[in-house]
């Protein structure tokens, strides 16, 4: 087999020297990889605040909207059970007119 460009062969020096620049990069990468790790974690991290606060926020609401539900039926409550006494009264006043109309003869 020839030889194909005029360099030299690796010596074991050369090897070496060439692994020692590969583990230096790839102790980089590690190293970067681990920051990598770190933040997502921070973004797991203000995920699962920002669950707790809706979650915070629903149960809130939930409560809130419970409350405004009973004073609307209280107070709507109270406004229907008048206007069913007036229907009552106004039934009341338009039967005994009703009764008198009969008894007049018309």
């Amino acid at each position: 087999m020839q030889k194909t460009d005029d360099a030299a062969p690796a010596t074991k020096g050369d090897l070496e020297s060439l692994w020692i620049r590969i583990d230096k990069r790839f102790t980089r990468m590690d190293q970067q990889f681990d920051q990598v790790d770190q933040k997502f974690e921070q973004v797991d991290k203000r995920f699962a605040e920002m669950n707790d606060q809706f979650d915070d926020a629903k149960l809130h609401f939930g409560i809130v909207a419970e409350a405004m539900l009973q004073d609307f039926n209280g107070a709507f409550g109270d406004r229907q059970s008048q206007n069913t006494d007036e229907i009552k009264g106004v039934k009341a006043r338009v039967s005994a007119i009703e009764r008198r109309l009969r008894f007049s003869g018309r």
